[in-house]
């Protein structure tokens, strides 16, 4: 059967008849086609760094792409490719021929990120800890690839020797794939890993996670670890008063004392700070109604060097029934961070 194509359509096709015999330029002569479009299933890039290529094997080595104008996606030997340069979502359909006949479109898409593997936090700091306590913290690594990732190797080092006071639990991870919501974003996957800080003398530490990462891109990961040996510890004495048969206006002490270690060299940010993060309030009586709590001289700038201390006058008014209150004491000593002190008036 003998059918035609116009030309126009031609010179958009790779110049081969339906039957495979290459049509000369200029032949007038043209082709039939069949009424065929296929319904091809996506090809999803998952993402892919800026700058970094995305590459999957061309569905079908009997189908050839059609010419299109797309900077971020390509069909190059026998691969279709992508290859973000912004922050954002990508969608393209390209178009598939067989000979010089059109059967459908392939569609893809792909998101472009800064980066497929990330962390948090960027560095991980100990703060101030004492010589012979150990901190630990929690570093959660995310990825959106959409295979799974290894990170594997993992050791903790002060330049090039292995560090005696960071130290990582465990030396594998494995992140499983991301997948994408049905709204079309990548929804990411995290694991974590506990990192620790132990030291054992006065001073400032510094060191690296390090790991090895399955993922071609980023193959070798380094994180900043980062300790002060020495710091605050919140002593509160006592954590009871016993107030006794209250028949007049009557008030109790207590002390807050930084027993903790001073930094070498001083830093005021080792200081003992009340509060949460140093921010008031300092205390908490309940029930309020309890009585009055009352801080002596205490700069919130500075706070407490070790050994230092500052009071809390606890005044209660005469009451016809017993009282049981509790007063919180808040600081910046991540281990006594909300010392309770009982109070009780027969």
């Amino acid at each position: 059967m003998k059918c035609f194509m116009r030309r126009s359509l031609v010179s958009l096709l790779v110049l081969a008849a339906c039957s495979g015999a290459p049509i000369p330029p200029g032949d007038d002569a043209g082709v039939a086609c069949p009424e065929l479009f296929l319904q091809l299933p996506v090809i999803d890039f998952g993402c892919v760094a800026r700058g970094a290529t995305g590459q999957v094997p061309f569905p079908d080595a009997g189908v050839s792409a059609g010419s299109f104008n797309s900077l971020e996606f390509r069909v190059e030997q026998g691969e279709v490719q992508f290859r973000p340069q912004e922050t954002r979502e990508y969608a393209f359909s390209i178009p598939l021929f067989r000979g010089v006949c059109p059967i459908g479109v392939q569609p893809v898409i792909g998101t472009g990120v800064a980066s497929v593997l990330t962390w948090s936090p960027a560095t991980v700091d100990f703060g101030f800890v004492n010589p012979g306590v150990t901190r630990r913290e929690v570093v959660t690594f995310s990825t959106c690839s959409t295979v799974p990732l290894s990170l594997t190797d993992a050791g903790t080092f002060e330049g090039a020797n292995a560090s005696m006071v960071f130290h990582v639990d465990g030396g594998e991870l494995t992140l499983p794939a991301a997948s994408r919501t049905d709204a079309g974003t990548l929804s990411t996957s995290s694991r974590s890993l506990e990192v620790s800080f132990s030291p054992t003398v006065v001073g400032s530490r510094l060191g690296q996670l390090k790991l090895a990462s399955t993922l071609l891109e980023q193959p070798q990961l380094s994180l900043t670890l980062r300790g002060n040996g020495g710091g605050p510890v919140a002593s509160v004495m006592p954590t009871r008063l016993d107030f006794g048969q209250v028949t007049v206006p009557t008030t109790r002490l207590v002390t807050i004392t930084n027993i903790g270690t001073r930094p070498t060299p001083a830093d005021p940010r080792g200081n003992l700070f009340l509060g949460r993060d140093g921010i008031p309030p300092y205390f908490e009586l309940t029930p309020g109604s309890c009585g009055t709590v009352t801080l002596g001289a205490y700069d919130p700038l500075v706070g407490l060097a070790a050994p230092d201390s500052v009071t809390v006058s606890v005044e209660l008014q005469p009451a016809a029934a017993p009282r049981s209150c509790t007063l919180h004491v808040f600081t910046n000593d991540p281990d006594h961070a909300d010392v309770v002190v009982s109070i009780t008036a027969p």
